[in-house]
């Protein structure tokens, strides 16, 4: 079971699906009923909600101790939780609370349901006398993040980050915990403090190649979350910080351009568009999937150019006059005009140092 336990955890479709197949082979070639348990939770994770309702109802139906069918009926509620009957999985957790009377994950999730069924308030309301009846369980961080995210929805955006940061508090290494309290941190104007969390996110990560350049994707992370809140400015401002710190780094050269033609800053944004399009000299560093997308924007935003000028009579030329030329084509190959481009602005950033 620890194999199939394995493979569940580690990200991938193909992954769970093997997950999947070991837990059928233990449940059903081998009849280990517990294996039920696990493959109801993989089919929940891989979307196939009725099917883990199944299992779990066939789990039910064996005999099993208080604390097995206790968790079977909570990791029902959840099933039903994610196929939108959260009025069935409020019932699920009553019945869990049957076996377990006392158990602070199956309040938390009657709490959130709670939420779901009577309204925002009274989850709130459960989930605080949760809290105040657990101060020392260790599933408190977790409440505490549920509790943020209620607060969250209500734009209690205070009451969510104090909840958010007591999660981090009590568990340092609570990744969803520092996530959301970075995005409060934004919504607040706590820039600097967003940028810690990010940086601590960065810390935690799975990815070495984010651990080791932990700064540089804090960086990039709080303008993502700036740009998301529109505080497009600060967004441009942080792009450029993670710009300074590895200048070749696509993706940041990207995400500015777009958020520098979201502030009419056109040719600003053509400056950043186009050094995207030239691979990274780190193949980890490379954006493909941005470099696909900069040459209709470059193009854009030339005949956005166009259109003024044309409309004001102007014949002033201005920095990247020779790129008017250019055709709508794919940037992929050695002799595209717009990697040329894109190539000529490199060597113009690099040679004006």
């Amino acid at each position: 079971m620890g194999l199939a336990h394995a493979y569940y955890l580690e990200p991938g479709s193909g992954n769970q699906e093997q997950a999947r197949n070991l837990y059928k082979d233990l449940a059903y070639n081998r009849r280990y009923l517990g294996a039920l348990l696990g493959l109801g939770e993989v089919l929940d994770e891989m979307g196939d909600h009725a099917g883990a309702v199944m299992v779990y109802d066939e789990f039910l139906g064996t005999e099993q101790k208080d604390r097995e069918l206790a968790l079977a009926h909570l990791k029902k509620s959840v099933a039903l939780a994610n196929s939108g009957r959260h009025r069935d999985s409020l019932e699920e957790c009553k019945e869990a609370l049957k076996y377990a009377p006392l158990d602070v994950v199956i309040l938390i999730q009657q709490s959130r349901e709670l939420a779901e069924t009577q309204g925002i308030d009274a989850g709130i309301a459960a989930l605080k006398v949760v809290l105040m009846k657990n101060q020392n369980s260790e599933f408190t961080p977790f409440a505490s993040l549920q509790l943020g995210l209620l607060l969250k929805k209500q734009d209690d955006w205070r009451g969510a980050t104090a909840q958010f940061r007591k999660a981090v508090g009590k568990q340092p290494n609570y990744v969803e915990a520092h996530q959301e309290l970075a995005t409060a941190l934004v919504h607040q104007g706590e820039v600097e403090g967003a940028r810690v969390e990010f940086e601590a996110l960065a810390k935690l990560s799975d990815s070495d190649l984010q651990r080791d350049h932990y700064k540089l994707f804090a960086y990039q992370w709080l303008g993502n979350a700036l740009r998301d809140a529109t505080k497009y400015s600060a967004a441009a401002a942080t792009y450029r910080n993670a710009i300074l710190l590895k200048p070749d780094y696509a993706a940041a050269h990207c995400e500015l351009g777009f958020v520098l033609t979201k502030l009419g800053r056109i040719r600003e944004a053509i400056d950043e568009f186009g050094p995207a399009l030239v691979p990274a000299t780190v193949k980890e560093f490379d954006d493909p999937g941005c470099r696909a997308q900069a040459p209709s924007q470059i193009v854009a935003m030339l005949g956005s150019i166009g259109q003024q000028r044309a409309a004001a009579n102007s014949s002033q030329p201005y920095k990247f006059k020779q790129a008017l030329d250019i055709k709508l084509q794919p940037a992929d190959g050695q002799n595209s005009p717009l990697l040329a481009l894109g190539t000529r602005q490199v060597a113009e950033r690099d040679g004006g140092r």
